[in-house]
């Protein structure tokens, strides 16, 4: 029998390698094409909600179209069609939503929105269970009666470890804390004193002012006490706010109040 040349063989080789190679090519173009359809149904469902949030974090404010707006959004959007990095922009929205229908008083929407909310935070958390924001959106809508209790104060706890300093998130988390700040133990309670420190010497004096005009006199001594700990300057910023805001009873430690003009 025959022996095929080396240059035969040489030739059958290098045209498999070739039919390999193109092979390759075209699978590798095929799933390229495929993920990226794949990622564009991705971007398409998150970029609204994101957007969202990001406005909403932003401290924008919405008129009740846009938010319900927004409500019609997310009802057309499926948990399926977001990657999981999306939820917690989900859960910021469904947050908004649910403090709408609160200050609405529309209870009839308000038990929904409030499932809707708790579900997008369940699923974030699973996904993302170091972010801070997602802890303490869980503790709010714990029943009171559960926030009294050690186990229900665990979320609270996680906030303030995860992100002991953060300013967006002390806004939103000392008017929380200290609606439960007399079942709160000892420990907690200096974090929630410091915090409100932390916030002003951040220079968060209108978020710090609401504090104070939605607190009795007792806790506004003890909030504003703790500032004898920052520097000067926030002090004294802060002092103009809370006079501005007709808030200055109780005196800012270190800050004398001026006097009132006789013209």
């Amino acid at each position: 029998m025959a022996t095929p040349s080396s240059s035969a063989w040489r030739f059958f080789f290098e045209d498999s390698r070739a039919r390999v190679a193109r092979g390759f090519a075209l699978a590798l173009g095929i799933s390229a094409i495929a993920w990226a359809v794949y990622a564009a149904a991705f971007y398409r469902a998150e970029v609204p909600v994101a957007t969202y949030s990001g406005a909403i974090l932003s401290d924008e404010t919405f008129s009740a179209a846009q938010i319900d707006a927004l409500r019609k959004t997310l009802g057309a959007t499926s948990m399926e069609s977001l990657r999981p990095s999306a939820f917690n922009d989900v859960a910021v929205v469904r947050l908004l939503i649910l403090e709408n229908e609160l200050a609405a008083g529309q209870s009839e929407h308000v038990t929904a929105a409030r499932a809707e909310l708790d579900s997008a935070v369940t699923a974030a958390r699973a996904a993302a269970p170091s972010k801070s924001f997602l802890w303490l959106v869980k503790y709010w809508l714990e029943d009171s009666r559960v926030r009294s209790t050690e186990r229900g104060r665990l979320p609270l706890r996680m906030s303030y470890i995860l992100r002991p300093n953060e300013g967006w998130i002390a806004a939103k988390r000392s008017p929380v804390a200290l609606a439960e700040f007399p079942s709160l133990p000892k420990t907690m309670v200096e974090q929630v004193l410091l915090e409100f420190a932390m916030m002003v010497r951040s220079g968060f004096f209108q978020d710090a002012s609401n504090i104070i005009a939605g607190v009795g006199r007792d806790l506004r001594e003890l909030l504003l006490g703790r500032l004898d700990q920052i520097e000067e300057a926030p002090r004294n910023e802060f002092a103009k706010v809370l006079e501005h805001s007709d808030l200055d009873q109780v005196p800012v430690p270190g800050v004398v109040k001026r006097p009132a003009r006789p013209f």
